[in-house]
């Protein structure tokens, strides 16, 4: 049951691992630290709400902006409601709709200005889940059911992080040129190998094939919104592994046995690292990933110009 208003729960709740090992959580114990990693998504209490956002589609809806934030990360929200997302809220696109997303925190300081953010904003949707690097294919799965039970209507999903410039108008044009059904769009990646090293930010274990299936960079990656609950199904049906955008744009379609086109957005910019800002070509590079808030505000105000 999700709660709207700034409030989230409060009560105990009873959690079920696949071995049948029963777990009492309570507020202070989010309930994904308690489970066996690579099966507690499948605890469905996980992908309740905690807070609610206003946001609304219709069948004029064409795209659906989820933002993925953790919860202190109040700057770059802010930032993104001036910038990347303002023609969504100031009605200049008005086919489109935006929510952040973000995870519990058992900070009592961060929940209440979260809680005030969202009294302000109507724009925050946080699962019931510990928002934590662990628990991004969570994350993912919980955007997928929240999105196709809410925003069904929509054309595509967009989902993105917050430290990624996305100029807006020019990826809905994009898209209005596409094909839409059973597409992701992205930084498309194709014959990737696990990396088993312990040390590596990205090794996974508990996979065993030699390479991963085609999958789309979590960065930054739009999909067909029919597509979002046969990979919600096909997540809860299997054993997780800790990389979302494999797992979520990878293995969830291999398993739900869907035909997906990938196609590789043009300019797409995946690591801005060492990249000159000042010099880029905006007319041609429409998404930038790796950016602080203050590049944000840099690349929008050149966008302006164009």
């Amino acid at each position: 049951m999700a709660t709207s208003g700034g409030r989230y729960l409060s009560q105990k709740s009873l959690f079920f691992s696949l071995n049948n090992t029963a777990v009492v959580v309570t507020e202070s114990t989010p309930p994904s630290v308690a489970i066996y990693s690579s099966i507690r998504h499948q605890n469905v209490d996980l992908y309740q709400s905690v807070i609610e956002p206003d946001t609304t589609c219709d069948n004029n809806t064409f795209l659906l902006i989820v933002v993925i934030s953790s919860p202190r990360s109040f700057q770059h929200r802010e930032v993104y409601r001036r910038t990347v997302l303002s023609p969504v809220i100031d009605g200049t696109l008005p086919d489109v709709q935006y929510t952040f997303l973000l995870g519990r925190t058992a900070e009592a300081k961060t929940m209440a200005t979260i809680e005030r953010e969202s009294e302000a904003y109507s724009d925050v949707i946080i699962g019931n889940f510990s928002d934590s690097y662990e628990n991004l294919t969570i994350k993912s799965l919980f955007m997928a059911q929240w999105a196709a039970e809410n925003c069904g209507q929509a054309t595509y999903t967009y989902k993105l992080d917050d430290d990624v410039f996305a100029n807006i108008p020019a990826i809905l044009t994009y898209l209005k040129k596409q094909r839409r059904k059973n597409t992701i769009l992205g930084s498309i990646f194709r014959g990737a190998k696990p990396i088993r090293d312990r040390s590596n930010k990205w090794h996974v274990l508990n996979y065993k094939h030699k390479t991963y299936p085609t999958y789309a960079s979590g960065t930054s990656y739009v999909l067909t919104t029919s597509l979002l609950q046969p990979i919600f199904q096909a997540g809860l049906s299997i054993e997780m592994i800790r990389l979302e955008d494999v797992f979520v744009t990878g293995i969830c379609i291999q398993q739900a046995g869907v035909k997906v086109k990938y196609i590789q957005i043009p300019g797409f910019i995946y690591n801005a690292h060492n990249v000159d800002l000042s010099k880029v070509d905006l007319r041609n590079n429409i998404i930038i990933h790796g950016l602080d808030s203050d590049s944000i505000q840099l690349l929008w105000s050149r966008v302006k110009l164009i």
